[in-house]
């Protein structure tokens, strides 16, 4: 994984922040960076931005400006209006640039008993403020480090500072003590907090109900996404290039085909069974009749497509990864009803699946003319390609999934057709793609 430091921002994303800052300024509203000097170029995770109080109650508010600009740049814009940070997608598949830009708002610096409004920050002197922030930061994250300790011993021998009258009534810049205590000293005289995670225990009482309370929350729980069409519609074509603009993007991303986990079973027992079987193993194999066994043999199929499918998912859900299906229970339906060696039995089974199993977020449909399709894989006959189209068209409409996009292949170039499909992706997930940043920054700074 590239340190995202490392890499300079798109310069698509930075013409959006330089309008962003000349629009904060045409409305005369204060603003400030914290910590990040270089930027638009680069910056750290994200970019912590004070303004001035009044821009988040005027009408319009500063996040009708930032949509404004971001949309008339073509780029995709998510607001999470409740932590006062928004998220700007340049979609882009370059590995050298960086295409997403977190800008989070905030109208005053709190630690402590202190809490400094915007225009109080601006009005401390810059090497007054960075030290500030660097101690603040610094102890909130459960560090220390000697260059911060001597900075802070500099700021303190100038009478003048700002920084001096907040720790002046405690002695804890003696060169005599040790850093842990230092930082216990500075810790105890300006009430900083440390972070700490809150991260449950995972056992398997905590799992069930923190998977039903997500169950009571959605209708869409676990968030997965699926392509589906029939074979030489470009399906994987389409999942290889989405992911090379995925991949550039803060988020974990898992893709599989569905039959991934099904395809190299391999059965080692006959309709007798096998020597290591019990008697009455191997006498109930032989005698049943075949009906049963291929009653019991199609529900058994289903159920172990729908475990493994649903496992993979719930535990990519789990650890906030994005999930993408190369064709789903859909698909296999389909194609169950399409074969005519398949007995009525594995179709109504596999009709079950397809009602009962959970449903995606969104499920992307690549669209062409049946004939192009038919030249391009001509496993289907055209004829079959029509029919395949109306059927999934059909069982899409009854399982009531959320988001379902018909990507339209005709005219488009690959790419074209993949940076749609991106856009759809991002647009569909909302707020919810902000636990899957947070994982994508704890995986960053913890591999």
């Amino acid at each position: 994984m590239p340190d995202i430091r490392k890499l300079t921002y798109s310069t698509n994303l930075q013409n959006i922040f330089n309008e962003i800052t000349l629009c904060l300024n045409n409305n005369n509203i204060s603003w400030l960076i914290l910590r990040d000097l270089n930027v638009p170029t680069t910056s750290g995770f994200d970019i912590d931005i004070m303004i001035d109080e009044s821009a988040f109650n005027n009408d319009p508010d500063i996040y009708y400006h930032v949509r404004r600009i971001v949309e008339a740049h073509g780029a995709i814009f998510i607001v999470d209006q409740i932590k006062n940070r928004c998220l700007i997608f340049s979609l882009g598949n370059t590995p050298d640039e960086r295409h997403w830009m977190i800008l989070d708002f905030q109208h005053d610096f709190t630690f402590g008993g202190n809490t400094l409004s915007t225009r109080e920050m601006i009005s401390l002197f810059p090497r007054s403020r960075d030290v500030l922030l660097h101690v603040v930061q610094d102890f909130r994250k459960g560090r220390v480090r000697e260059t911060t300790r001597q900075i802070l011993q500099e700021e303190m021998r100038n009478k003048n500072s700002a920084l001096h009258n907040w720790f002046r009534s405690k002695d804890v810049f003696n060169n005599t003590l040790t850093i842990q205590e230092w930082r216990q000293g500075i810790i105890a005289s300006i009430h900083i907090e440390e972070y700490h995670s809150n991260k449950s225990n995972r056992g398997a009482s905590s799992f069930i109900f923190r998977n039903l309370g997500a169950r009571l929350v959605t209708n869409n729980y676990p968030i997965f996404f699926v392509i589906s069409g029939p074979d030489g519609a470009g399906k994987t074509t389409l999942s290889r290039n989405l992911l090379k603009y995925l991949k550039t993007l803060p988020l974990l991303v898992d893709s599989f085909h569905h039959t991934q986990h099904t395809k190299n079973v391999i059965h080692d027992r006959n309709a007798y069974g096998t020597p290591s079987d019990s008697f009455y193993i191997r006498f109930r194999r032989r005698f049943t009749p075949n009906i049963i066994k291929n009653i019991y043999s199609a529900i058994q199929s289903e159920n172990g497509y729908r475990k493994k499918i649903y496992g993979r998912i719930s535990k990519n859900h789990e650890e906030n990864m994005l999930t993408l299906l190369d064709r789903y229970i859909y698909d296999r339906t389909i194609k169950m009803d399409m074969l005519s060696k398949k007995s009525w039995v594995s179709r109504i089974a596999s009709r079950l699946n397809a009602k009962y199993m959970v449903r995606p977020l969104l499920i992307m449909i690549p669209s062409d003319d049946p004939k192009r399709i038919n030249e391009r894989k001509p496993e289907l006959t055209v004829n079959e390609i029509e029919v395949y189209y109306k059927k999934l068209h059909n069982i899409v409409k009854r399982s009531n999934i959320k988001y379902v996009t018909v990507l339209e292949m005709k005219g488009k170039s690959q790419d074209q057709i993949a940076r749609e499909a991106t856009k759809v992706i991002l647009q569909s997930l909302g707020r919810d793609i902000f636990p899957m940043i947070k994982a994508f920054k704890d995986k960053s700074h913890h591999p």
